[in-house]
Order: structure tokens, then sequence, then C-alpha cells
């Protein structure tokens, strides 16, 4: 029976992963990590092995006898584009051992998003998949429900929260999701090149999120819309640090110009169930 590996195996989003695919397949799965000794014992069908992405001799040893892989992004985010080396290597390494398909943890318009600074890295991965010659499945995650508690907890004491995100909605997902889809992916036995977005069945507006969060809450919340420029100026004056408080703001200005939706039916597509209902 061929393997199924998975990179990252013993980070929050790989330990999800592994979870998922022990409820739907009996394939040995390898569990590729930088700290192999933590997933040590888990249960005697799983084999954790040593991988560094930036350890190219680790990921060829590591990938040995994998057919499928889940790639999960790594989390080296910095300018001077280690993680594209990091993909990279993974990728090569995987083709040089044989395995016949990745699954790529990709992020929501990847190629066209407006906060292009966020998924540069996802793009130029994604582009190297297409080059290759091996078979993948490129899953676009949309942002994590974690964002949209992020935005209510600027919430002041009568529970107006700012932001400069216009109209524009966010397709929230639940990392398990994401997981749920990833495990889906690689154990389905698709063997062609596909690109899904994996959103929740709608994207929310700043009003709807504050209507979830009343509905779901024991205090109101109110959206305040603002200008990017205010809103920096409104969260340093509360303490956020301005190198926090203009990311946000870019974010929010991103999210404004069509950065977190629409929402998909690719989860449904692939999985055969509905996408989760945002819950706070």
């Amino acid at each position: 029976m061929t393997s199924i590996g998975i990179s990252g195996a013993s980070g929050k989003l790989g330990r999800m992963v592994l979870q998922s695919l022990r409820s739907i397949t009996k394939r040995p799965l390898v569990l590729l990590s930088r700290t192999p000794n933590v997933l040590a014992g888990i249960s005697s069908d799983l084999e954790p092995r040593f991988a560094d992405f930036d350890l190219i001799e680790s990921l060829q040893q590591a990938m040995a006898g994998v057919d499928r892989l889940i790639l999960i992004s790594t989390n080296t985010l910095s300018p001077d584009g280690i993680r594209i080396r990091q993909h990279h290597a993974a990728i090569d390494a995987a083709i040089g051992v044989g395995v016949s398909h990745i699954v790529y943890t990709s992020f929501l318009k990847a190629d066209s998003s407006p906060l292009s600074l966020m998924t540069a890295d996802h793009a130029m991965t994604e582009a190297i998949l297409k080059d290759s010659s091996i078979g993948y499945s490129i899953l676009r995650n949309s942002f994590y429900d974690d964002l949209a508690r992020q935005f209510l907890e600027r919430a002041d004491h009568d529970g107006r929260f700012v932001h400069a995100a216009g109209a524009g909605g966010v397709a929230y997902v639940t990392r398990q999701q994401c997981a749920d889809a990833a495990a889906v992916a690689v154990s389905d036995g698709f063997s062609g090149r596909r690109t899904l977005d994996i959103t929740g069945p709608k994207a929310i507006t700043m009003p709807a999120l504050a209507e979830l969060a009343r509905n779901s809450g024991d205090r109101p919340y109110f959206p305040v819309e603002v200008s990017r420029e205010a809103l920096v100026e409104r969260m340093i004056a509360a303490s956020v640090p301005p190198e926090r408080a203009a990311m946000s703001a870019w974010i929010d200005d991103g999210l404004a110009q069509g950065a977190g939706g629409p929402a998909s039916q690719d989860f449904e597509r692939l999985t055969g169930r509905k996408a989760p209902e945002m819950v706070l």
C-alpha cells in the first residue's frame, strides 16, 4: 500500500491534517517534521521522519517511498525569498524520489490578490508546480476565522469597532476545514492538476460580522467604517504599535478591494460536505 506524506506534521495544521487522514484512509502515513521526536509514539502505523526544508538531503530521505504528499507552506515569512527556496527544494525532492501528486496549501487569489505582498510566495510556488511534471492539487485557503476575532477585538467599551474594509467581505474558513480539504485531496486518487478555492459558504461583510457577534455573544457590536489613514491613527492612539497598525490597515484596504472573496463551492465539490457556517 502506497504512503501519504505530510510536511509540517508537528505544526497546528499538520496535526489536524493527520487526524483527518486517519479518519478516512488506512494508507501508511509518513510524518515529515524538523522535530519528529514530538510525533514519536502516537501510533504504530505512523512513521515520523526528520525533514528540514533547508536541507535538501533530509527532504529526499524523508520522502523516500511516499506516493502522495501534502506540502503545507512553511511559516518562514521574509523578503529574501527563503520560503520560495524552501518550497522549490521540497517540490524538487518530491519529483526526484517519485512522488506522484502534491497537495499544496496556498492562499486565496494567490496570483491576483490586492494583498500581493502576502500572497507572492504562494503565487511563485504555484508557478513552480505548474512548470513541473508533477500532478498537483492547489488548495487556495481563505482567511482563517482568527481574522474575524481580531476585527472584533478592536471594539471599545460600547462595542464599536473601526475598520477600513468598506463593503468587502471575507469567506472565512477554519483550520479544520482546511485540514479536511487537504486530507480528502491527497487521498481521493485524483491524478491530474486542479486549483480549488477553500472558503466558507459566503463572504461576510463587517456589518454581517457584527450581527453574528451580537447573536453569539453577550454584548453588542457595531462596525464603524473609516479611511485607511484614520484607522492607523485610531489604532496607534489605542496603544497599538505603529507597524502592527499599518499592517492591519493594509489588510483592511485589501479586503475592501476584494481580497477576501468571493465564496466558492469547491470545498463541497471536493469533500461532498457543505462548507461550515461561520461560528464565533
